[in-house]
């Protein structure tokens, strides 16, 4: 097993220990590791090459991820379909700081979709990536209370989620 490979797997066990102990906000920062690394093996084992944009001189963690996602669609929506229930909560959570635009900002379909609307996969799908790279975003560089209710409820409603989209990176990377 390479490095990276062990790098995958130490934060995804992190990830499992801390939501067992119901640490959500770590389990949720161990996951992110895990899937990020995970996304860059992907792409280095299928040749994906990233587009840098302009002035830009290495290709962020987003732009391995929206690779990942790019490439696996069907998988990325079984993954969302199959956590609709916990992931149900964000269709009426408009109010708060992630989905506080959702009816008409960049989640939009995503909020469409929880509400039983059919939407063009390739839209649903950069909606997806760019939402839970935005909670990753709240939580690494926001003002997260950590003890707050709603943003705990988020959380615990994305987790499982990304555990998924991870475990499901995995099956490509072994």
């Amino acid at each position: 097993m390479d490095t990276r490979h062990k790098i995958i797997n130490s934060w995804r066990q992190k990830g499992l220990n801390a939501q067992e102990n119901e640490e959500y906000f770590d389990a949720f920062i161990s996951y992110w590791i895990s899937f990020v690394v995970s996304c860059k093996v992907y792409c280095a084992n299928n040749g994906v090459k990233i587009c840098l944009k302009d002035n830009q001189k290495y290709a962020t963690d987003f732009d391995f991820l929206i690779a990942w996602f790019n490439g696996n669609s069907k998988s990325v929506l079984n993954c969302f379909e199959n956590n609709m229930q916990s992931l149900s909560i964000l269709k009426d959570r408009n109010e708060g700081e992630i989905l506080k635009n959702a009816s008409s900002g960049q989640f939009k379909h995503i909020t469409l979709k929880l509400k039983g609307e059919r939407i063009q996969i390739d839209i649903l799908v950069e909606n997806i990536a760019y939402f839970i790279n935005q909670i990753r975003n709240n939580l690494f560089h926001g003002t997260k209370i950590y003890d707050d209710q709603e943003d705990l409820q988020l959380i615990k409603s994305v987790l499982p989620f990304l555990r998924d989209l991870l475990d499901f990176s995995l099956r490509d990377n072994y």
